[in-house]
């Protein structure tokens, strides 16, 4: 609570640069490759060098996760994606992970605009 009324004054004063990360990996306990470790420590030491970073990733239920670090903010979206019942039928895997993908940049689409 402190440190974000902290960093509110601070942004009155000084607007921080903002940076937003798309990317389906993002580190957790069930996805930890490297793709997903690289956007994790990524957006920690931008938002440690006083940018306003916003990380938009896929998630089992639409929620959001802010942490403060020295100057900056980190700003996690999950993004729910349902769409396996839809895909039932498709028996390539390249396909499902285009579809998958699409359909994800949608989902963001939809929540930066909200």
């Amino acid at each position: 609570m402190f440190r974000g009324l902290v960093y509110f004054l601070r942004n009155l004063i000084e607007k921080p640069f903002k940076i937003a990360f798309i990317t389906p990996h993002y580190l957790t306990k069930s996805d930890n490759n490297g793709v997903a470790v690289h956007a994790y420590y990524l957006s920690r030491e931008l938002a440690k060098l006083g940018c306003e970073v916003h990380v938009f990733t896929k998630g089992e239920k639409s929620s959001k996760k802010v942490e403060y670090l020295n100057k900056g903010k980190n700003v996690v979206h999950y993004v729910p994606i349902n769409f396996k019942q839809d895909l039932k039928k498709v028996k390539d895997p390249v396909i499902i992970k285009k579809i998958s993908n699409v359909l994800f940049d949608n989902e963001v689409i939809n929540e930066v605009i909200d």
